[in-house]
């Protein structure tokens, strides 16, 4: 019973990472634009030094790089996050947790 009501729930969650993904990337790379966008002004309009702008423009890049990573490899990367949650929850929770044996050292 539980078993078809999971490939059921599978069978009809199917296609939507790739519809969600598309509308999540049109919308991040177009606010990450609009950021850009708004910091160039900001800094044009203080009359910043080169290496000011320099450093500045690292900085707006390297934050959107790391989430445009997560968000290109959410595909990947979430499945593979679930599944490791369903291995660890198949554990015998009877199992031992420490199985090293301590040895001569520790007295029982």
């Amino acid at each position: 019973m539980m078993d078809t009501l999971v490939s059921q729930v599978q069978g009809a969650s199917g296609g939507w990472m790739a519809t969600a993904l598309g509308y999540a990337t049109n919308l991040f790379f177009g606010l990450a634009a609009l950021e850009f966008a708004w910091s160039a002004i900001q800094l044009t309009l203080k009359k910043s030094e080169l290496s000011e702008i320099m450093v500045g423009t690292l900085f707006k890049v390297m934050s959107p790089s790391f989430f445009a990573m997560v968000l290109i490899k959410a595909p990947e990367w979430i499945p593979a996050i679930i599944n490791s949650f369903k291995a660890a929850g198949k554990v015998d929770p009877r199992a031992q947790i420490c199985r090293h044996d301590p040895g001569p050292h520790v007295s029982s």
